[in-house]
């Protein structure tokens, strides 16, 4: 590529032109990539590696410089970008955020204005090489491409090993006890908050076994890091415990990769990994499983699915990125005689569910947000033929460029015949979500979709807190994914989807015990009229037996008169 170069003024004459050279050796070999930055140390620090070249400033000596002759910019508004030879030649060409783009080298509209800190990605087809037509369609994804963000592969695992489910509040705090009193070697934990002061206490133990414990954890959590997260965290610290946190910091200019860290999962010894829908607190993980929220959760053993699961954690977490600070950094102090209230509320709800373990082969497709979340629930939905079951927290009907993707595809199939039942959750303290909730109930409704929601002030459950998702009985998502635009396309979420009758079946018999709670008003009316019905069955019984009585007693009356 020596003497190739790049410039946002192509059909200027050559010497005219504001460009960035490749100097002489530069190559790309076939099925790779360069990376050109700015200012390399500034890559470095938001990127944690370095990038191939550097232009307009001299930040990393050894990092290779691209000759210009002017300060080569590209505009936040829109642009229009060459490559080109030594020559003059265009070799590529792209357009975005212009409104009207009308000269050559492209056709139709450019790319869509995406944002600061967006990165473009050229599509590619089924057989690993570019779609490069020219339109603006070759770089419209699915997904939105942040600066840092991880880009983890679509893939189906197979497996042959063992998979537990349970679900919250009936069996989540025993099984997961019990997983993490096995651990020997290491336990990873990614999860969005942590106030569950039992469970901190079984880290406390492996840490005392000499158990490696690294927890990540989201930094700025809606409401702030509470004091009992501080105080738990501070325990778990003094015992050794290696904790790290996302932080979005904009005094120091840091900008945090994703919205919120909302993954719940961990990977045990590197060979068992836990997904959850819940949060490490008393009532998504409820010791007394008499109360607490609804939630789903799936344990995997197998060292593949660890292995994956490990990198995405080690990448997330990795000290070079300038968003991850250390326990130290993030100075958690709390008082001294603040004290940590470690009782447990009792409930009325008399658990259904034991967790159930299944031996076998599986198909397994771990989820991520951003990087698959959008595909992996779009391709579920589709693949459906007769039935969809969604358990939500909520679903917003509208994201920014329109219907929620999720929605549209849950109505086409809906028009096609499929049963398509959604739960969702209804806390009267919640008035904004509440509004939300309400026109997507409005939408379901007039498109032949069955919803129901679940009021927490008539439930057994504190909240539905489930992401969950079940297609034909036959394969089930369990994950932290919220079916909003930001969980799906800017926060980091995990979930996992396996593909088995068995498995799926478990959750479908979960969300039908949920589908079919009703209202205490309910629950007494039918009450009543099974009182009603029992009082007029007894009436008969007693007119029957006097009846029967009556004509036994003028039967032996006869008898002694004669």
């Amino acid at each position: 590529m020596s003497g190739w170069y790049l410039t946002n003024e192509p059909f200027e004459i050559k010497t005219e032109q504001t460009k960035i050279k490749f100097p002489i050796g530069a190559i790309i070999p076939a099925n790779s990539t360069l990376i050109l930055s700015e200012k390399a140390s500034g890559y470095k620090w938001e990127i944690g590696k370095e990038p191939d070249f550097e232009y307009n400033y001299d930040s990393i000596e050894k990092i290779p410089q691209m000759n210009s002759s002017k300060k080569f910019i590209m505009s936040n508004k829109g642009d229009a970008i060459a490559l080109k030879d030594k020559y003059n030649h265009t070799i590529d060409f792209v357009t975005y955020g212009v409104e009207n783009y009308t000269k050559k080298f492209w056709q139709g509209p450019s790319i869509p204005f995406s944002g600061e800190g967006v990165i473009l990605v050229r599509n590619i087809n089924k057989d690993g090489t570019p779609i490069d037509t020219n339109i603006s369609f070759d770089w419209i994804n699915l997904r939105r491409y942040g600066i840092g963000q991880s880009d983890f592969p679509y893939v189906n695992i197979s497996i042959n090993g063992e998979i537990t489910t349970f679900i919250s509040p009936d069996c989540s705090f025993q099984t997961i006890v019990q997983e993490l009193r096995s651990a020997n070697v290491s336990i990873y934990l990614n999860i969005y908050e942590f106030t569950n002061p039992f469970l901190c206490n079984e880290l406390i133990k492996a840490l005392l076994r000499n158990v490696s414990v690294n927890i990540f954890l989201e930094g700025s959590p809606v409401g702030g890091i509470s004091d009992e997260e501080k105080y738990i965290l501070n325990r778990i610290a003094n015992y050794g415990g290696d904790i790290r946190f996302i932080v979005n910091d904009l005094e120091n200019d840091v900008y945090a990769r994703y919205i919120f860290n909302h993954g719940k999962y961990l990977i045990l010894d590197n060979k068992t990994v836990i997904v959850e829908s819940c949060n490490w607190a008393k009532t998504g993980v409820p010791k007394n499983p008499t109360y607490g929220n609804r939630e789903w959760g799936i344990i995997v053993k197998d060292t593949d699915i660890a292995h994956y699961f490990l990198e995405v954690f080690l990448d997330d977490w990795d000290a070079m990125r300038c968003d991850i600070y250390t326990f130290e950094e993030m100075n958690l102090s709390i008082s001294t005689d603040y004290y940590m209230d470690e009782s447990y509320s009792w409930g009325s709800y008399k658990p259904q569910f034991e967790s159930q373990t299944f031996q076998g082969n599986y198909i397994i497709i771990p989820v991520l947000s951003p990087d698959t979340s959008n595909k992996a629930i779009c391709d579920m939905i589709e693949s459906s033929n007769d039935s969809i079951y969604i358990e939500q927290l909520y679903i917003y009907k509208d994201w920014s460029n329109g219907i929620n993707p999720f929605v549209e595809k849950l109505v086409n199939k809906a028009k096609k015949g499929v049963d398509v039942k959604v739960i969702l959750n209804y806390n009267p303290n919640y008035k904004g979500t509440n509004e939300k909730i309400n026109i997507t109930k409005q939408y379901f409704d007039e498109n032949g979709i069955d919803v129901k929601l679940i009021y927490t002030n008539w439930s057994y459950f504190s909240n539905v807190h489930n992401k969950g998702l079940i297609i034909d009985n036959k394969s089930v998502l369990i994950s932290s994914i919220n079916w909003n635009e930001n969980s799906v396309t800017r926060n980091r979420e995990v979930g996992i989807i396996i593909n088995d009758c068995e498995v799926a079946q478990y959750y479908t018999n979960v969300f039908f015990y949920d589908w079919n709670l009703t209202p205490p008003n309910i629950q007494k009316q039918d009450q009543e009229e099974t009182l009603q019905a029992d009082y007029k069955n007894t009436i008969y019984i007693i007119v029957i037996y006097t009846l029967t009585f009556a004509l036994i007693a003028r039967d032996w009356r006869k008898r002694q008169w004669t």
